[in-house]
């Protein structure tokens, strides 16, 4: 009879106990000075010089799970970029790619080593081609953090894609039960997963965030089998691809 080799899929990979490691490590972290910035309810203009809770949880992940390579989508202030680097291990091994639509975080991020921010929509071709050619050494990153538009189609999209491309070990939503988008989202991301590869990490730690909110933990011990890849994304320049749909619309290429 043919035995099964190797470790269990949930072996060592519990959600739970992934979540008490990184609470217990986040206590000794200090992100009391990386402000949240302009603020997404009110009048969306007051600036929040405290940290959002999670901040903390974050960078005690990043230490608990010894994570170097970080992928975020949704930057805003980029106060969650901080928190992350701070509990980094040594800068010239590890990297964050954050993505956003708006510039808010490029005063707080630059000169930041290691951070590298893109300006785009994530669920573009265009975003996505960047974003691999920042991890061009190897298409494989211990952590993906989506706290974006809070929308199921587009968060979905931008699951599906990341996590496909760049295999992480431990993926993060923001704000899984904040509208019936967001819970759907959580719903299908989590339908087919063993109930102990995921969390909703505010029904363990509610200073983490509101269980209102959530703050969803998935792990993927899949991807700690995928083989590294080192490939970079041919891309076309913005001039180029001037010249060419010039081209194109008087008929100078792909003539009918």
């Amino acid at each position: 009879m043919h035995q099964a080799t190797g470790p269990q899929p949930t072996q060592g990979w519990d959600a739970a106990q992934i979540a008490e490691q990184a609470w217990r490590a986040a206590q000794a972290i200090d992100v009391g000075d990386i402000g949240y910035g302009r603020v997404h309810w009110g009048d969306h203009r007051s600036h929040k010089t405290t940290p959002a809770p999670y901040y903390r949880f974050l960078a005690g992940l990043t230490a608990s799970q010894s994570i170097k390579r970080v992928c975020e989508i949704g930057t805003h202030s980029g106060g969650a970029t901080r928190a992350i680097h701070r509990a980094l291990g040594e800068p010239s091994d590890s990297r964050i790619v954050t993505i956003d639509v708006t510039r808010e975080s490029d005063k707080h991020l630059s000169g930041i080593q290691n951070i590298t921010k893109i300006v785009g929509d994530a669920t573009t071709e265009k975003t996505f081609r960047r974003t691999l050619n920042a991890f061009a050494d190897r298409h494989k990153i211990d952590l993906l953090f989506i706290d974006g538009g809070h929308r199921y189609v587009p968060e979905l999209l931008a699951f599906s894609i990341y996590t496909q491309a760049l295999s992480p070990r431990l993926v993060v939503i923001d704000d899984i039960n904040l509208n019936e988008q967001m819970r759907l989202l959580w719903e299908k991301v989590t339908a087919s997963r063993p109930a102990a590869l995921t969390l909703d990490v505010a029904t363990l730690f509610p200073d983490v965030r509101k269980p209102s909110v959530g703050f969803g933990l998935i792990a993927l011990p899949e991807n700690d089998q995928i083989p590294e890849r080192r490939y970079e994304i041919p891309v076309t320049s913005p001039w180029k691809r001037r010249i060419r749909n010039a081209a194109r619309s008087v008929g100078w290429l792909y003539p009918r």
